[in-house]
């Protein structure tokens, strides 16, 4: 699948966004721009995703401990593209509490509930070694499957929401992003967006990020079999 798919819908979106006469149209474009970095079920595609790619022929040695030029796994970067994104769709956009929780965590193996933004290249290789890596696929479909009944229940309405000082407080007090100068502008940058945004970034193209860094670790793995992780 080609990243002109993605540019060409993201360009729509981005266009009609404003027009409450397409605003249906948005929707389904958002929600199809969504689907393409997911796994296929997420989104019920009829095709190949950018995140079944990324899966495909990968053992789960190699996505933890194969890296890209950032010294990023692919552990990592499927696992911090997740929190984002139940970070801002649940506790942003919805207003409800996130997906992760203590049940979560257990199964994951994760040290940390935040996104990971402050782990240095020696930390993010040993958080990887602790993930399970079928217990952070389930939590990524999990949140994908969350995500698109969110957007489909969205109104027009909401695209030109903010987010208020409390609601963003209220990302650190849940312990989704950690007080840290590698991670705390993160709220800041959510802040100055409203739904619409979110939607664009990172919703949807923070998502494609990830993948696509995480493919540039895949390619630097030794070449291995499929696998019951394809």
């Amino acid at each position: 699948m080609t990243i002109n798919l993605f540019s060409e819908h993201l360009k729509h979106a981005k266009a009609i966004y404003r027009d409450a006469t397409q605003f249906d149209e948005f929707k389904q474009t958002c929600l199809f721009l969504h689907s393409l970095v997911h796994v296929s079920g997420v989104g019920q595609l009829a095709q190949k995703s950018y995140e079944d790619e990324l899966w495909q022929g990968l053992t789960t040695h190699d996505a933890k401990t194969a890296v890209n030029e950032k010294g990023r796994t692919v552990v990592y970067g499927m696992l911090h593209a997740s929190r984002i994104e139940d970070i801002t769709v649940n506790l942003l956009v919805a207003e409800q509490p996130q997906i992760l929780d203590e049940q979560w965590l257990a199964r994951i193996g994760s040290p940390i509930s935040d996104t990971g933004n402050q782990l240095t290249q020696r930390e993010l290789l040993s958080f990887s070694q602790m993930i399970d890596v079928d217990a952070l696929r389930a939590y990524r479909q999990t949140v994908g499957f969350n995500t698109q009944k969110i957007l489909s229940e969205l109104e027009f309405a909401d695209l030109q929401r903010r987010f208020s000082s409390d609601i963003l407080q209220g990302v650190f007090q849940s312990h989704a992003v950690a007080q840290h100068p590698d991670s705390e502008w993160l709220v800041e940058f959510w802040g100055k967006k409203n739904v619409a945004g979110i939607i664009f970034m990172p919703v949807t193209r923070h998502n494609l990020l990830h993948i696509n860094e995480s493919k540039r670790a895949k390619a630097k793995a030794p070449k291995c079999v499929a696998t019951n992780h394809a």
